[in-house]
């Protein structure tokens, strides 16, 4: 017999407690002792299950936030190139230095906010010093700006729900490992120095161990 600890991965930790719910609920005796582990359990599942969803949330906000940077970063380089075909590629007209200050590597090596307001400020001296290319390219540009930048705060919120939701699902499985040991003190109160009969309670913790190392791919 071995209790799992709340270290062990949830789908473990469930598979004990299924084991440990049928065995006391086929003896008379231990039948009262299904409540609170019934309880624990579903507690768990719902836990797992919110975790599930806010996982693939996250995964759905971060590929949107990436498409929307990706999408951004070739914008900016086909209105750059348009600008410096304009001043016949010398990057040192003071038009083309005003809207792209730092270059054009420097401006899609950022990402997000910092991004959008790089972008904004572009798109502000491309109206003024060179209205060609804002008219091709800065709506487009600045849409993109907003978009990426909302897609960012959706990401981050999705990331601080997906933790949320870890840290809930890690108190579900301390609670239900909580309850099993109780049961365990429980059933040593009913069945006094017969340790073989509260054993038999229990999921074999060795071939549980087994199972886990079968099921591990191997490193290397």
């Amino acid at each position: 017999m071995a209790i799992p600890t709340e270290q062990d991965s949830t789908s473990v930790i469930l598979a004990d407690a299924r084991y440990h719910r049928a065995s006391i609920k086929a003896d008379p005796r231990t039948t009262h002792l299904g409540a609170r582990t019934d309880a624990a359990d579903t507690a768990l599942r719902g836990a797992s299950a919110a975790h599930d969803d806010a996982e693939g949330l996250r995964t759905d906000a971060f590929a949107l936030f990436l498409r929307s940077d990706v999408d951004l970063d070739d914008v900016c380089r086909a209105a750059e190139l348009m600008h410096l075909g304009a001043v016949g590629k010398n990057r040192e007209d003071a038009g083309y230095r005003a809207a792209w200050p730092s270059g054009l590597s420097n401006l899609v090596a950022m990402r997000g906010a910092e991004q959008a307001r790089a972008v904004r400020a572009t798109v502000a001296q491309l109206l003024e010093r060179a209205p060609a290319v804002h008219a091709a390219h800065g709506a487009r540009l600045l849409e993109l700006a907003t978009l990426t930048e909302q897609r960012e705060t959706a990401w981050r919120d999705a990331e601080t729900a997906a933790a949320q939701a870890f840290a809930g699902e890690r108190i579900a499985r301390t609670v239900l490992v909580e309850q099993l040991r109780k049961n365990e003190g429980a059933l040593r109160e009913l069945f006094p120095g017969d340790k073989k009969l509260v054993r038999s309670f229990f999921r074999d913790g060795g071939r549980r161990r087994a199972k886990v190392a079968t099921d591990t791919p191997a490193v290397g």
